[in-house]
């Protein structure tokens, strides 16, 4: 970062994202010096970590850490603050994990920014997805604006689909509505997580290969992929308070992960939860 930059935090987290996603494209085009080169730098994202508060954090250019008020939003940061950008290189999970101390750490943090209160601190008047976040009763998960879209499905592959289940679907049933979403649509987004979300499957690192299980909203799904092949996601049990999932099945076959690869998915067939009220991993 340098002081003639402004959205260091967030340029730098984007930038990151975006070399590891090149990193890969390289990687398939059989460039590997490249690839190498574009995976080593989307790792910049952690010379902005600060250890003593736990936040990625804008630096002065002789290296030291400018003061940041965690309430705030813009500045080093956009349509956002420390708390919404706190984990956003989710193409690193192990990185991010490392960070909070491991595995459940990092399902802690996202706990943490969803029991966070909704304080926010405008310079001026508010931006709307401000006092949109404070009328939301998800702390600091402003999920009425994109920054944070990926933020409940990172427990999932932490080690914790239980807790990614619970939250999924509490946004699910309560800050999308017949008439009205928590937040601007912004060319489709929006709307598309809720469509993702409800069919229990959601893209958390694009360019990463693999997709992530949450928690179905309906009984069934079937959907047409563009190979003509069809996708059926069905999820006996499935209540209001059943939102956890005890099993999940390919083709009758048990899944031994949250992730499962794209090219699977295309290849269609039957995805079965079973879902309970009971919390299971």
């Amino acid at each position: 970062t340098c002081a003639c930059c402004c959205n260091d935090v967030a340029r730098t987290q984007e930038y990151a994202f975006a070399d590891y996603a090149v990193s890969r494209a390289a990687e398939v085009l059989g460039k590997t010096s490249d690839a190498t080169d574009l995976a080593q730098r989307s790792l910049y994202y952690k010379n902005l970590y600060n250890n003593a508060t736990g936040f990625p954090s804008p630096k002065n250019t002789d290296g030291s850490w400018k003061p940041v008020d965690l309430y705030e939003w813009g500045g080093d940061y956009v349509e956002g603050g420390p708390w919404q950008f706190k984990l956003s290189s989710v193409f690193d999970i192990k990185g991010l994990q490392e960070q909070h101390g491991g595995a459940q750490g990092l399902v802690d943090a996202v706990v943490g920014v969803v029991n966070e209160p909704p304080v926010f601190h405008a310079n001026g008047d508010p931006m709307h997805e401000q006092t949109e976040m404070s009328m939301l009763d998800f702390g600091q998960y402003a999920h009425n604006n994109q920054p944070v879209h990926h933020m409940l499905y990172i427990p999932a592959v932490s080690g914790s689909l239980h807790t990614t289940q619970k939250y999924v679907r509490q946004v699910l049933d309560t800050l999308y509505t017949i008439d009205s979403f928590s937040g601007d649509e912004d060319n489709g987004e929006m709307g598309a997580w809720y469509v993702l979300s409800s069919c229990g499957l959601y893209n958390l690192a694009p360019a990463s290969g693999n997709w992530v299980f949450g928690a179905p909203l309906f009984p069934k799904v079937t959907l047409t992929l563009g190979n003509g092949k069809t996708l059926s996601i069905s999820s006996p049990g499935n209540s209001k308070t059943a939102m956890y999932s005890s099993s999940i099945k390919l083709n009758d076959n048990a899944v031994g992960s949250a992730e499962i690869p794209y090219k699977t998915l295309m290849q269609g067939g039957t995805i079965t939860f079973t879902m309970t009220d009971q919390k299971s991993n």
